[in-house]
């Protein structure tokens, strides 16, 4: 009887070893490769992140931009605050094109056929811009505080993000008009991307302020609150859920397989540093962080000091 109660009790515990070792195993985070490109704010330059290993290197630019757009033909698209969309191939690692496109070139993002939509905040208007006739096709009167814009191909939408009413207006492509508005979507949104599932939208929140007063990290004096990612349900047209990411957030993507979203963060730790994170989309949750350099996020005058940390916009060349 005892040796048969002996022999359960090892049973059992070897059980709960090798339990033991797949829980470990499960939560041990995937490996990363590839590269993430991230504008810093007012900066002559983008930062390429390795994910590899967090290294970092740089690529020159000739002048502050908003967004930087990843296509598939392996080059960056830079929409710049001085109205130039510049083109920078990735593998021979140069500019190869610049394009007058408008005045002020606020958020962009590709359709299926390779062609840019873009806000112009200089004059309020969205544009069509294509890379293959290397001219504006078309011009859209918007309102005042649209950046952000997203390309929906199934619902033959685009969604443009109103920073100043924290809000999303739907643009139906066919008819070139306003059709719909989504409310409420934050406090301090940016840029966003649709879910690979296609039924949400997922925003960038800053929450640099709420209601026109300081309420995130950087901003509020106490109890700052931290940015982070708002999902917006496409069928409900509601924010349903927030997921926390810290810093002030702007900008997020997603993996090719739909597994993972990297958001990039302003003013992370003491504020000094930028920060992209890995999210599981699955989960919901932050899995990995990466710090984004102290010094080069942020331009400076001679005998400035170094204070804040900001970024703009993360484009992603995954392996």
């Amino acid at each position: 009887m005892v040796r048969l109660l002996f022999s359960a009790l090892i049973i059992v515990f070897a059980v709960l070893g090798c339990s033991r070792e797949e829980s470990v195993r499960e939560y041990r985070p995937p490996e990363f490769k590839g590269r993430a490109y991230v504008l810093p704010e007012g900066a002559d330059h983008i930062a390429v992140v390795s994910l590899k290993d967090g290294s970092l290197n740089s690529i020159k630019i000739s002048s502050p931009a908003n967004q930087v757009i990843k296509t598939d033909e392996g080059t960056l698209y830079i929409l710049g605050k001085d109205g130039i969309l510049s083109v920078f191939d990735i593998n021979n690692h140069r500019m190869v094109k610049t394009y007058r496109v408008g005045v002020n070139l606020c958020g962009g993002a590709l359709d299926d056929r390779g062609r840019v939509w873009v806000t112009d905040v200089g004059t309020q208007r969205l544009l069509l811009f294509d890379p293959s006739q290397q001219k504006v096709l078309d011009g859209v009167e918007i309102p005042e505080g649209l950046c952000g814009v997203i390309f929906d191909r199934n619902r033959g939408s685009l969604y443009l993000i109103d920073r100043r009413q924290s809000a999303l207006l739907v643009f139906d492509l066919k008819s070139k008009k306003v059709v719909d508005r989504i409310p409420s979507i934050g406090n301090s949104v940016h840029l966003g991307a649709l879910s690979p599932a296609g039924d949400s939208l997922w925003i960038a929140e800053g929450n640099e302020y709420r209601d026109g007063r300081p309420y995130g990290v950087g901003f509020a004096r106490t109890e700052a609150m931290p940015g982070g990612i708002n999902i917006v349900d496409l069928k409900l047209k509601q924010m349903v859920d927030f997921i926390l990411v810290g810093g002030n957030t702007v900008d997020i993507g997603f993996s090719p397989d739909g597994g993972l979203a990297y958001a990039v963060s302003s003013q992370m730790a003491e504020y000094d540093d930028a920060s992209l994170a890995v999210i599981d989309v699955r989960t919901r949750r932050v899995i990995k962080t990466y710090s984004l350099c102290k010094p080069c996020h942020v331009k400076t005058s001679p005998g400035v000091k170094l204070e804040r940390a900001f970024v703009r916009s993360v484009a992603l060349e995954l392996e």
